[in-house]
């Protein structure tokens, strides 16, 4: 789960705040378009479950998540032993079922995750450094070209 949360001062005039948070909506799109991107999943399952909110300009408090139980897991990975949740194994049987042909195999797969733990598969945090880097001059300059046609 990302959250962003951007305060004002008392001299923020209306048109500073309306900018800003038009830029802060932007970026977050952006951010979920990227981790959506490159999040690790074989079928979409992962890729398909982020939510933005509130999914509108104007708000200075944003969430990205995951309705995923194991979207954490695949973030940052875990340690063993590591429990799997019911929802985890059925996901885990359809992978093994479309990409092994057996769906019996995902115990197995379930056991050694549990004993070993999972690598790190990180989507988020790559994502949101490559909006930092990459991606926040061209929102700037969308931003600008909004406002821009306002004033007009």
């Amino acid at each position: 789960m990302l959250r962003l949360n951007f305060k004002f001062n008392d001299r923020t005039d209306k048109i500073g705040k309306k900018y800003v948070t038009h830029f802060l909506f932007l970026t977050m799109l952006e951010i979920e378009r990227k981790t959506m991107e490159k999040a690790p999943t074989h079928e979409g399952m992962l890729k398909n479950s982020f939510f933005l909110e509130p999914r509108e300009t104007g708000s200075t408090k944003y969430i990205l998540y995951s309705d995923k139980v194991y979207a954490r897991a695949m973030e940052f990975g875990t340690e063993p032993p590591h429990p799997m949740p019911a929802e985890a194994i059925e996901n885990l049987k359809r992978w093994a079922r479309l990409k092994l042909g057996d769906e019996s195999l995902a115990y197995p797969i379930a056991w050694n995750i549990r004993q070993n733990g999972l690598t790190a598969q990180p989507y988020l945090r790559p994502a949101l450094n490559e909006v930092k880097t990459n991606e926040l001059p061209r929102i700037k300059e969308r931003t600008n070209r909004a406002f821009k046609r306002q004033s007009l």
